[in-house]
């Protein structure tokens, strides 16, 4: 392999590093990715060549989810990086925890702080920056916590992605509440011109409640307020209180996926007339959601005209009832080349929403989350999979393994029912049994 690995094209090493890249949409990501890069680095040891050669690849992204700043791995890092500031430079993805609680600078010892104040006074790029960052070592512990993060930003010039988790914390009298990690209001302001993709979500699995016994960190909606118009990509999960109007007023907005968030009719038609010229929409409900169908698609019309891919859940997965009205029509979407949707939504198999599909799709996708009857499935796929789709490459059926469905058996009746009938039609259909959640928080 050493001999082999210098001649490797570059096409080539992305396709070997692609092998154990795990995707962002399953929950479990940040264990994944952390056993992943230890994977990769294993591969890496076979030969220095090879090594040189996917370094790029494997310190692209940092992924921060200590509940400590203080903490001996989080000061090592910040070490590494004034120590070594070629490998800040390949950082082009940061997820940071802000489930943390606030610094005392007492708890910093003498050398590490020593450190940090000497590099600071040495930021001549921005002085504002030098200045607020140099006295918040000496201030409060939310200031030292704010200096903490902003020394990590300092020694990431190349980044783009930022993943904002927001957890739980419990401290003193046992009372869940957040704290907002982040950079210093100056900071934030000069680091948000570089962020072209933000994402907010919640790092567990519960929904987060709005209840009198946990507080909603508020400094999140500020801190999005620091991003330039230059921001091209947002993707929120459980993030209700995020959705006012001014968070996304940005006039390059091209991609926003809300995932499990509860919007009505008046919401919906709201967020999408404060974006413009959107290509990329995803949304998927939470259980007190009450936008129909009809009403999302009148309010995604206005960018029928950009738009290429959506991806639309609104009936809740753990509710039996169907959502009312169905969808009318997709067909005034002209460019839609990916469309993944929940049947539900669609409000039987004869819904005449399923004939007028846009003719431009390349992708379609149908997915199924609880118990269905494989009768009710079989009559749908098939009535999809009758359109005629003159660019269609794929058909995909997704069905979720849970403790009541029996997936891999529809799977089969599916396959048995519907490949006999699609004739010399040239689209791969495919039918996927899923175990794990695949939305897509992260992406």
């Amino acid at each position: 392999m050493a001999s082999t690995a210098p001649t490797l094209p570059s096409e080539l090493i992305v396709e070997i590093c692609s092998y154990f890249y795990r995707d962002k949409t399953e929950i479990d990501y940040a264990q994944d990715w952390l056993r992943t890069q230890r994977q990769l680095f294993a591969v890496c040891l076979a030969s220095k060549a090879f090594y040189e050669l996917v370094q790029p690849y494997l310190y692209r992204q940092v992924n921060v989810s200590l509940h400590n700043l203080t903490g001996t791995r989080y000061l090592s890092l910040l070490r590494t990086l004034i120590s070594r500031p070629d490998l800040g430079e390949r950082v082009r993805d940061l997820k940071l925890d802000v489930c943390i609680p606030y610094v005392s600078p007492g708890e910093i010892d003498r050398a590490n702080m020593a450190t940090f104040l000497d590099i600071t006074r040495q930021w001549s790029w921005n002085k504002s920056v030098r200045s607020s960052v140099g006295s918040n070592w000496t201030n409060d512990p939310q200031r030292t916590q704010e200096a903490l993060v902003d020394l990590l930003l300092a020694h990431l010039p190349k980044l783009n992605i930022v993943h904002l988790s927001i957890g739980r914390y419990s401290y003193g009298s046992g009372i869940p509440t957040q704290h907002l990690a982040g950079p210093s209001y100056l900071f934030a302001k000069s680091m948000a011109k570089r962020v072209t993709s933000l994402h907010v979500y919640h790092s567990d699995l519960t929904r987060f409640s709005l209840n009198p016994g946990y507080t909603y960190t508020p400094h999140i909606s500020n801190f999005l307020e620091y991003f330039s118009t230059d921001l091209a990509k947002i993707v929120t999960r459980r993030c209700d209180r995020l959705l006012d109007r001014d968070v996304f007023c940005f006039g390059s907005l091209q991609d926003v996926s809300l995932y499990d968030v509860s919007l009505d009719d008046s919401s919906m038609g709201l967020l999408m007339d404060a974006c413009h010229g959107l290509h990329r929409f995803a949304y998927t409900s939470w259980s007190s959601a009450t936008v129909t169908p009809n009403a999302c698609l009148r309010a995604l019309e206005q960018h029928s005209s950009t738009l290429v891919d959506i991806y639309l859940r609104l009936t809740y997965p753990e509710l039996k009832v169907v959502t009312s009205g169905g969808y009318e029509s997709f067909h005034m979407f002209t460019k839609l080349e990916k469309l993944k949707v929940f049947p539900r939504d669609f409000e039987g198999a004869n819904n005449k929403a399923i004939n007028n599909l846009p003719k431009s799709l390349k992708h379609f996708t149908l997915s199924y989350w609880s118990v269905a009857s494989t009768k009710d499935v079989v009559a749908f796929v098939e009535t999809a999979a009758q359109v005629f789709f003159p660019q269609l490459e794929t058909f995909d059926v997704h069905l979720f393994q849970t403790g009541g469905f029996h997936a891999e058996m529809l799977a089969s009746s599916i396959k048995a029912a519907v490949m006999g009938k699609l004739g010399t039609k040239l689209f791969k259909f495919r039918v996927h049994v899923l175990h794990r959640l695949l939305e897509d928080p992260r992406k």
